[in-house]
């Protein structure tokens, strides 16, 4: 188990840290502009939107590990075997699942729509 949490952090950090300088250069494309101000401390307009490669460094693995689980037609892959008997011992571990994402995606998308709009 263990060594399936740390590949699958390191995986997700690799993939932040490739990301991350695309979303820099794509930033202003896409209107994730900080503009200096009075209230600001940067002197020159400094990209946002560095929540979006965090995010999608986790979200492409996990995504990766459940198409696998899907079509390799058994519910069981190597290291994650834990995880699955975890959740058919208590399905309510499942929805415990279920809702940690969930509410990772809300604070990803409250956090790009602050980015982009700024919100108050």
């Amino acid at each position: 188990m263990l060594e399936f949490l740390i590949a699958g952090f390191l995986t997700a950090a690799g993939l932040s840290c490739a990301i991350a300088p695309l979303i820099r250069r794509w930033a202003p494309a896409l209107g994730l502009i900080d503009l200096p101000g009075l209230r600001k401390v940067h002197i020159q307009p400094t990209p946002r939107g560095g929540g979006i490669a965090i995010f999608l460094g986790f979200l492409i693995p996990t995504v990766a590990v459940v198409v696998a689980c899907l079509m390799s037609g058994s519910k069981y892959l190597a290291g994650i075997d834990p995880v699955i008997e975890a959740i058919q011992q208590t399905p309510e571990r499942l929805a415990q699942f279920l809702a940690i994402g969930i509410g990772a995606c809300v604070l990803f998308f409250t956090g790009l729509a602050d980015d982009r709009w700024n919100l108050p």
